[in-house]
């Protein structure tokens, strides 16, 4: 019999009758934890796979943990990849016929080779910022005295998780990067040769176009998405790998940015059966959209806060995604917005650091019964003091989420979680951003001069009665 369940985390919670599914998330550090803990929550059966021993204890008490998930691939009704790195066996996957979420090999390639993915942009039209790729960085110095202007540095593959080796440079001729790339080749990971991308400055709007990708097509509405990667307010600080997001929802498949980036890559996703979200971040100015780099996953926090946006349970979307049957989800705004809740020792990882200031730091204002708009991190669950604790040792914890048709109302959704008010969400030590979505405020008007927003009535059509499918 199909199971009835609520979907949590909506402003106007609905009933919805689904038959159980069998869900396996697949990553390598447990960032699918709150992804799991929902589809639990509207009724299914999940297990998670985290491959960094680090990472173990999250999800502990919350998600049943799988020890080999090729060994539970035949258990599993939809196989969920948090991940770059798993694109062929995604690929091998789907062509056996399994229900499989999450990117693709292209998909490995365009987010981790950035050279390779800014040349399939050019071949499929897309105008792109002068690059260049490195394994030295003694040649990289000589090449910029030899061609002086403005660059940042951007590590490729695997150092690309390590946020401390990017460094935009702030002088016209790149001289500080000239001496940052001392510094940086110092601290870069032993274990990993030099790999490196050059690309040209661009003064204008950090902004994000992305969407949900079905195999044949897209999964509307657009996501269109501002990063706060800085530490502190006003966006100062170390780069952290995100310390909250402000998404716009648009229904408009005509939408500028999209059409110009995003929407040239639908053959080549087409080509190789990408199932999953896939993003291009871009600098926008009057002379048009610069793609800076793809991502080719679900994205954290962006992930957390897309869930607290939809008004469709997630285990369906995810089911019906997989099974390329989705073409709409509803949204119950037009803004949704994430903060993300932190402990030290981050943006940084130091085990005695974390073991004296955050290990197993109770969570106070949540509980299993009690979590709506808080969505899961590095947290796992204590049986004994039915209390959500810290998990890990890198102080990623929560994200607090809020939707609204007014940024205002998102940013009131979200904020008010926070404090240390009887009802507010609290632990000792934690950090977290108070301007999340401010700097929309100060953009807002050259985006719309250069017709990247379009006026906010349009906003109205984001959401759609029931979401729509190519089946019955």
């Amino acid at each position: 019999m199909p199971t009835p369940y609520e979907v949590y985390g909506s402003l106007a919670p609905t009933l919805v009758t689904q038959r159980p599914l069998k869900f396996l998330f697949v990553g390598d550090w447990g960032l699918s934890n709150d992804l799991a803990w929902q589809v639990q929550r509207e009724g299914h059966q999940a297990k998670i796979f985290i491959k960094d021993a680090d990472c173990k204890d999250i999800g502990d008490h919350i998600t049943p943990k799988s020890e080999n998930w090729e060994a539970d691939v035949a258990w599993a009704d939809v196989i969920v990849f948090e991940d770059t790195g798993y694109g062929k066996a995604q690929d091998k996957l789907r062509r056996e016929g399994k229900a499989v979420v999450g990117s693709a090999e292209i998909g490995d390639r365009l987010e981790d080779d950035r050279d390779f993915g800014q040349q399939t942009l050019r071949e499929l039209g897309v105008a792109t910022l002068g690059f260049h790729d490195f394994t030295s960085f003694q040649d990289a110095r000589a090449w910029i005295t030899q061609n002086p202007g403005r660059y940042v540095l951007k590590p490729n593959g695997q150092a690309a998780d390590f946020k401390g080796l990017a460094y935009a440079s702030k002088r016209r001729d790149s001289s500080d990067l000239l001496e940052m790339m001392d510094n940086l080749e110092k601290k870069w990971p032993k274990n990993l040769k030099p790999n490196f991308q050059l690309q040209k400055f661009a003064q204008g709007v950090e902004m994000a176009v992305g969407a949900f990708f079905n195999g044949t097509d897209w999964v509307m509405p657009l996501c269109i998405n501002f990063e706060h990667k800085k530490f502190m307010n006003g966006n100062v600080g170390p780069m952290t790998g995100e310390m909250g997001t402000l998404i716009l929802w648009d229904p408009n498949p005509e939408n500028k940015l999209f059409q110009q980036t995003l929407a040239k890559v639908k053959p080549l996703l087409q080509q190789h059966n990408y199932h999953g979200y896939i993003d291009i971040n871009c600098i926008v100015n009057e002379q048009g959209a610069w793609p800076l780099e793809f991502t080719c996953r679900f994205g954290y926090p962006l992930t957390q806060i897309i869930a607290d946006g939809f008004r469709i349970p997630m285990g369906h979307f995810l089911e019906q995604l997989a099974q390329g049957t989705i073409t709409q989800a509803r949204v119950g705004g037009r803004f949704s917005l994430g903060v993300v809740v932190a402990v030290p020792p981050f943006p940084f990882t130091s085990k005695p650091e974390y073991d004296r200031y955050s290990k197993d730091l109770p969570i106070f204002g949540i509980t299993k019964d009690r979590i709506d708009h808080v969505r899961l991190a590095e947290v796992k669950w204590d049986p004994e003091r039915g209390r959500f604790l810290t998990a890990n040792e890198a102080g990623y914890t929560l994200i607090v989420t809020g939707t609204g048709e007014s940024l205002e109302d998102a940013k009131r959704r979200a904020y008010s979680i926070l404090g240390e008010k009887t009802s507010g969400v609290y632990l000792p030590n934690m950090m977290y951003r108070t301007d999340i979505g401010d700097r929309f405020l100060v953009e807002e008007g050259q985006l719309r001069e250069w017709g990247y927003l379009e006026a906010p009535r349009e906003a109205k059509a984001v959401r759609a009665e029931e979401p729509q499918t190519t089946r019955a």
